[in-house]
């Protein structure tokens, strides 16, 4: 099920709704806090995926965003190992004959923001080989710090004890 909010409604609401944590799947929750924990979050709309965001935006990191189309970092530490694997994989892709000059465009635009360790960026992913996005997929992880307060709830949801939790409607709701 997906839930809609308009934009035009949604800067006027305050909308609370409660989130049963403890009806989560083991398997739920330990994808939650694999993606938590590594630093990777997927663009998908799972319900793993969407409490995972819920997450980041409530207790910033810095952390990776992704799908078959993007790839998003956040924060990242200069020489992060990430960005040396990303002109690999973008320079390897840019070998492929059959790559329209708007991609090989796309590919250059990744090379040079790796190239300058840009802390915060986006870059199509398109443009990579499937092997070479599954190759960069394994380095976009983060070494992450969790805060206190996000340790202590991913602890009490992996033994469930969260329960209901009260939750801003308009942080799980798409928006048009």
């Amino acid at each position: 099920m997906a839930t809609y909010i308009r934009n035009e409604i949604a800067q006027y609401s305050e909308i609370t709704m409660k989130m049963n944590f403890n009806k989560f799947s083991d398997r739920q929750i330990k994808n939650i806090l694999k993606q938590i924990k590594n630093g990777a979050v997927s663009y998908g709309h799972s319900a793993t995926a969407t409490v995972a965001k819920w997450l980041l935006g409530k207790y910033p990191m810095p952390h990776f965003r992704y799908d078959s189309y993007y790839i998003k970092w956040q924060d990242l530490p200069n020489g992060h190992p990430f960005f040396s694997k990303l002109i690999d994989t973008a320079a390897i892709s840019k070998l492929e004959s059959n790559l329209s000059t708007w991609e090989r465009d796309s590919l250059d635009v990744a090379i040079k923001s790796a190239e300058k360790n840009t802390p915060s960026d986006e870059v199509r992913a398109y443009g990579f080989l499937k092997h070479s996005q599954k190759i960069l997929k394994k380095y976009m992880k983060v070494d992450v710090v969790l805060d206190k307060e996000l340790k202590d709830f991913l602890d009490k949801m992996e033994r469930r004890e969260l329960g209901e939790v009260d939750v801003d409607f308009k942080d799980f709701a798409d928006r048009y």
